[in-house]
């Protein structure tokens, strides 16, 4: 986990030596003016208790919100009562699907691997009902050790939604649109002559733990170039393959793992339409199917590998991970004076106290 928290620490570097009081009022104005379009959460810590609003968020992005803000608000409890303390702070993060700005120290679950950004977990890491397992990402674990199966059957197997439906509310005039390329249904078309694969797109779910069953899972990039399944499919002892913009999106445990070592990667061209991208992704997955078909070890090689890095990213870690980035953000976005009664930012920020 070292190489993970080391990002964490690099990932501030873009911001620590500007002055704190343009930065935060920069961050002001940048919610004010777009916290409902780009579904930022502000928080403010003052003696390592934390308060937020989130009543502007809508049906898809509140309950994510809400997970995010309990699991801060459990982290800080523990630092409270290791003596932890904390700078008076504030902070922001948004529960988009995608990273909203390089330019401010805005949190996000995931970003372009060439941008600037701080990465955060993402809610299913806190709550794993997505799973279909209640619970933790620990639980998820423990559940999917104790799924026994029999031979696993030769099939690249996905599950998931058409993410390009447009929910009310949605605004596509955001920084990454050109991401949002939605090729799972193009991909299950060409798929259902083909006996090699089984996808399903906008069917009655598999439960996760059924996906234990297939030798080859398939992560297929949604609306915009991330899953938060990823995790799922590497601890399954399958072999986890991953379609992917040529330009990667990464997340906060990404420096863990390295393509073609720990699972297969296949990449596309963002530019090109659709249809293209769909008959060139699954063209790929053919030629690689037949391929690891006929190389059995260099697929438990890199299955083996994934699934003991993948172990090794417990809850621990990831209270760990919030831990760092709460001391980092109390340390660069510290604040001298709030007003008590209204929790109101006052922006003459103190001389940082750094906090260890």
């Amino acid at each position: 986990m070292e190489k993970v928290y080391k990002s964490l620490q690099e990932s501030f570097k873009p911001w620590v030596h500007l002055n704190k009081n343009n930065l935060i009022n920069d961050l002001e104005f940048y919610y004010n003016e777009n916290y409902i379009t780009n579904k930022i959460v502000k928080c403010i810590v003052i003696n390592n208790r934390l308060s937020s609003n989130i009543n502007h968020l809508d049906f898809i992005f509140h309950p994510r919100a809400k997970i995010m803000i309990n699991f801060f608000k459990t982290v800080l409890e523990k630092m409270r009562k290791k003596k932890i303390r904390l700078n008076n702070f504030v902070f922001y993060f948004t529960v988009n699907d995608y990273s909203i700005t390089d330019k401010l120290p805005i949190f996000s679950f995931s970003k372009p691997i060439n941008e600037e950004g701080i990465l955060m977990p993402d809610w299913t890491f806190i709550n794993a009902n997505d799973s279909g397992v209640k619970g933790n990402w620990d639980n998820v674990i423990e559940a999917i050790k104790n799924t026994e199966i029999g031979e696993k059957k030769n099939i690249i197997f996905f599950q998931g939604r058409n993410t390009s439906r447009i929910f009310p509310g949605n605004n596509v005039r955001n920084m990454n649109k050109k991401y949002k390329k939605d090729i799972r249904k193009s991909i299950e078309t060409l798929s259902q002559t083909n006996n090699k694969f089984l996808i399903y797109i906008n069917k009655p779910k598999v439960p996760s733990l059924e996906w234990k069953s297939y030798k080859y899972l398939l992560d297929l990039p949604g609306a915009y170039p991330w899953s938060v399944r990823f995790k799922e499919l590497l601890m399954m002892r399958s072999l986890a393959i991953k379609v992917d913009t040529k330009i990667p999106w990464v997340n906060f445990y990404s420096p863990l793992f390295i393509p073609d070592v720990d699972y297969v990667r296949i990449t596309y061209d963002n530019n090109d339409s659709i249809e293209k991208i769909g008959k060139d992704v699954y063209n790929k997955l053919v030629e690689k199917y037949n391929y690891m078909e006929k190389h059995p070890d260099y697929v438990n090689n890199i299955i083996e590998n994934g699934y003991n890095k993948i172990n090794k990213l417990t809850m621990k870690c990831v209270i760990e991970y919030i831990i760092l980035l709460l001391k980092l953000s109390s340390n660069l976005l510290s604040l001298s004076k709030i007003n008590r009664k209204t929790n109101k930012i006052l922006y003459r920020v103190s001389k940082t106290k750094k906090r260890n």
